[in-house]
């Protein structure tokens, strides 16, 4: 982990939390985790990079709406985010 990393990951672990634990929505999640992704500048160890750009693509693949989700492709409901969130918040945790 680089110096200062744990400290910055804190942010994230905090909004995935809010999103497991039923708090924000997942179109709220959405919303708020690319935004948040996008304008990170950040300089992550390879264990957090890959951890956060997973969950990056995860929710690229969360669809809203029932009749435009299309699972045989990879999109994900919100318990399938949700999920995907669960394991990224796990491995920031125990980084």
């Amino acid at each position: 982990m680089l110096d200062g990393e744990r400290e910055a990951i804190a942010g994230y672990v905090a909004l995935i939390g809010d999103f497991v634990n039923g708090s924000t929505s997942a179109p709220e999640f959405e919303d708020r985790f690319q935004a948040r992704y996008l304008a990170d500048q950040r300089e992550w160890s390879e264990e957090t990079f890959q951890l956060l750009d997973r969950l990056f693509a995860d929710v690229d693949f969360f669809v809203a709406e029932d009749d435009l989700r299309e699972p045989e492709k990879g999109d994900l409901d919100a318990d399938g985010l949700r999920a995907a969130a669960r394991r990224a918040l796990d491995g920031l945790v125990a980084l």
